[in-house]
């Protein structure tokens, strides 16, 4: 609503480096709170944080919800309308597949990657810790390179597409981690997978808006959204079932990297279309 078009996939991005911010600071902050305290003190932290901020936005609300509409009818066709809207079209369809994939894959890839680390590659908490910052620090600087670059260089379709070949080689590579890998090794692998996995969501967001009319911007990116929030309640049970039933890892992350290349296959596949007036 008030940004202008060929600024959108560089808004879009810069928005979204607040994640892997957060991230980097978990990295950081969370191992090293439970190391000096209990476990319970470095959620509690997390939990503060979570609550300041919430009341901290507050006096932000007046301005963004200058639009609201306090007439709105809610009902069932409100909440069905985003998804009708996101699955209405191949190119949107392919566009929540893709988000479906890449999502669950990141989400699952942060929550099991530490435990991975320390059970199966025998590192450190504070070394597991080091990397996880490093997965998630590389977001930042690669949301506003892909920002910049967006419908300038390259078209946001063909970033998406090179983001999930990508993730498919860094969960490739990450199934075969071991106790004996130089740890230089390990770090870059996992600054792939962070240039990647953490890289495309701003991209995603504002491809969806430019194949939609403006009026269904809003309802096509919660259509979207939809999409992306099922692959990561999905996706991690998933992963952790397959862990539990082989008691490895391995077969797990290939799975995320054979669904990452078909999440970029398919959207290779698929001509966008041009919003309808």
């Amino acid at each position: 609503r008030t940004t202008p078009p060929r600024w959108r996939a560089f808004v879009f991005s810069a928005k979204q480096c607040a994640t892997p911010m957060g991230g980097v600071l978990a990295g950081v902050m969370v191992p090293a709170l439970l190391l000096a305290y209990v476990w319970k003190v470095a959620i509690a932290s997390v939990a503060v944080a979570s609550i300041a901020v919430m009341i901290l936005i507050q006096p932000t609300r007046t301005r963004l919800d200058v639009d609201r509409d306090r007439t709105h009818p809610v009902g069932t066709g409100s909440f069905l309308k985003p998804l009708r809207i996101a699955v209405s079209r191949p190119d949107l369809r392919a566009l929540a597949v893709m988000g479906f994939i890449y999502a669950g894959a990141q989400v699952t890839f942060a929550s099991y990657f530490v435990v991975f680390l320390t059970e199966r590659v025998a590192l450190s908490i504070a070394s597991a810790g080091f990397l996880y910052a490093i997965f998630s620090g590389c977001g930042i600087p690669i949301r506003l390179f892909w920002g910049v670059i967006a419908e300038r260089v390259l078209s946001s379709r063909a970033i998406l597409i090179l983001t999930g070949v990508c993730m498919a080689i860094g969960f490739a590579l990450t199934a075969q981690f071991e106790s004996a890998w130089p740890f230089a090794a390990l770090s870059a692998v996992t600054a792939l997978l962070g240039l990647s996995a953490n890289g495309w969501v701003g991209l995603f967001f504002s491809e969806i808006v430019r194949l939609v009319p403006d009026d269904q911007a809003a309802d096509a990116s919660g259509g979207g959204q939809f999409f992306t929030y099922g692959g990561i309640m999905t996706m991690p049970l998933i992963f952790g079932g397959i862990v539990a039933g082989t008691g490895e890892y391995t077969w797990s992350f290939y799975l995320l990297a054979v669904l990452c290349f078909i999440g970029a296959f398919q959207l290779l596949l698929t001509r966008p279309q041009p919003a309808p007036a």
